[in-house]
């Protein structure tokens, strides 16, 4: 994209060009390139004349009153939202759950690697067993 700007030093642009004439993978790539930025700077279609007339009248005039009666409704219901948070003492509540869920977890995991240590033990007493013969009396 540099090279078809304009962009690149000399040297660099001489590299590229060394480099295209003996890769077709690249030939094709910067084809593409090509014509993709000679679309770009040469549109096949030209915009109405009146458009930035249209574009200039819709960005200047005044908002629709249903925008503005939407903005108050979205902002009143934020307003309760947060009163009803801060009434009902919400944060603390919030609090309370996580750390009981903290101490679930820490529970589970505690139950979890006490079941997974004793079949660890049993497996390792069944192994030995088998090495000796049979279970032990």
């Amino acid at each position: 994209m540099a090279y078809y700007s304009f962009e690149l030093a000399d040297a660099d642009n001489q590299q590229i060009e060394k480099h295209l004439k003996s890769c077709p993978l690249c030939q094709e790539k910067a084809a593409l390139i090509e014509h993709l930025t000679f679309e770009w700077q040469q549109p096949m279609k030209e915009a109405p004349l009146d458009f930035s007339k249209k574009v200039m009248r819709r960005t200047h005039g005044p908002l629709p009153k249903r925008r503005k009666r939407k903005l108050y409704y979205q902002l009143s219901l934020a307003g309760v939202a947060a009163l009803l948070f801060l009434q009902f003492n919400l944060p603390m509540q919030i609090i309370q759950l996580t750390d009981q869920t903290v101490n679930a977890v820490h529970i589970t995991s505690k139950k979890f690697n006490q079941v997974v240590q004793h079949k660890k033990n049993g497996f390792q007493k069944n192994l030995e067993e088998r090495k000796d013969g049979g279970p032990k009396k």
